[in-house]
């Protein structure tokens, strides 16, 4: 029996997402206590850069995939933000 494969599987964007994913969740997981929200947060939007990926690949309306998209592309830099600034926290 063939399994079937989602169009998101076939995204450079969705493995990289995957990957990302994983990574954020290593990161939170170096926090000190008291970082609880921060960790949270971060896990949630690579999460959610993961899912609107996912989503979007697999709408046909064109203006949906693009919403979905740019949802994906917003997660992603608000992932990036927060660990950026927790970095900052951290003298590095």
């Amino acid at each position: 029996m063939t399994r079937y494969t989602f169009p998101h599987e076939r995204l450079d964007a969705f493995r990289l997402a995957r990957e990302a994913r994983k990574l954020a969740y290593a990161f939170t997981k170096t926090l000190p206590p008291g970082f609880a929200r921060e960790a949270a947060q971060i896990n949630d939007a690579a999460a959610s850069v993961l899912r609107n990926t996912a989503e979007g690949a697999n709408r046909f309306r064109p203006a949906e995939k693009v919403h979905k998209f740019e949802i994906a592309q917003g997660e992603a830099g608000e992932a990036a933000a927060a660990v950026e600034s927790l970095r900052d926290l951290r003298g590095r």
